[in-house]
């Protein structure tokens, strides 16, 4: 009687490491049936996972750009604050839904089959110039409109059109923009593998760039409030902005050494 050898475990996982495919596809299914086939409906969840970031996006400056508006009549400052906190709120719950469905994504999908198609990605490569290309014309549109706003007479409604058109087209440009680029990034499967174990070494060794970003939007969020409530400044809005930026200079320092651990 001949016994039929099974290589060892180490073996099994290089060689579904090559295929791309589960361990269990490997042993006893088709791979290449699986390399061609959206089996953890990836590029559903990224459809989903980009909508909701852009409109999270377009959604805050909106709210920035309706505050302006209220701003111009001076009876408004309470409301124009509120009615941006209201815009806020809705934002940050699409961030937070969203952010916490693609970690939870990611843990259930480490890794993931390129199973795009050359034609596929050839078809967005040649698709994203022309949404780049609308996202900053509409932005220019909003300039232009600033500038032909400022001939009409002077009014309490012309000024409020001319503080607020501006930053309506950069919600929607901006808008356009994020979902163009997380949808671009859609179609790097290997990025995403790559990101995603990064994001597995961060949580084994603790998120250094995360913990600092989170104590700084918090510190801007209390100055922001205080600005407001205290001061009376209708542009605390621009704190958020500052605490981007620093969120950013963070990321720039500290990544390399949550990458290095």
């Amino acid at each position: 009687m001949k016994l039929t050898r099974l290589p060892e475990m180490e073996k099994i996982i290089v060689l579904c490491d090559m295929f791309g495919c589960s361990m269990d596809t490997l042993v006893k299914g088709d791979a290449a049936k699986e390399i061609c086939e959206d089996t953890a409906g990836y590029d559903r969840h990224m459809n989903r996972f980009a909508k909701m970031m852009s409109a999270g996006v377009g959604i805050i400056i909106f709210g920035v750009a309706v505050s302006a508006f209220l701003d111009a009549w001076e009876k408004l400052d309470g409301l124009s604050a509120m009615v941006f906190f209201l815009f806020l709120l809705v934002a940050v719950m699409l961030f937070v839904i969203g952010g916490m469905q693609n970690e939870s994504f990611r843990k259930n999908n480490p890794r993931i089959t390129d199973f795009y198609t050359d034609e596929q990605k050839k078809a967005y490569e040649a698709k994203f110039p022309i949404l780049t290309a609308i996202g900053i014309g509409i932005i220019i549109l909003g300039l232009v409109l600033t500038v032909g706003l400022e001939y009409l007479p002077e009014s309490v409604l012309s000024t409020a059109l001319a503080d607020s058109s501006l930053l309506v087209c950069v919600a929607v440009g901006v808008s356009v923009l994020t979902n163009g680029g997380i949808i671009k990034d859609k179609y790097n499967i290997n990025k995403y593998n790559k990101e995603t174990k990064v994001q597995e070494n961060k949580e084994k060794n603790g998120d250094l760039t995360g913990k600092i970003c989170g104590v700084i939007m918090l510190v801007c969020t209390i100055i922001a409030i205080i600005a407001l409530f205290v001061f009376k400044w209708s542009y605390f809005w621009i704190i958020f902005a500052v605490g981007g930026l620093l969120c950013g200079i963070a990321a720039i320092i500290f990544g390399d050494r949550d990458k290095e651990k």
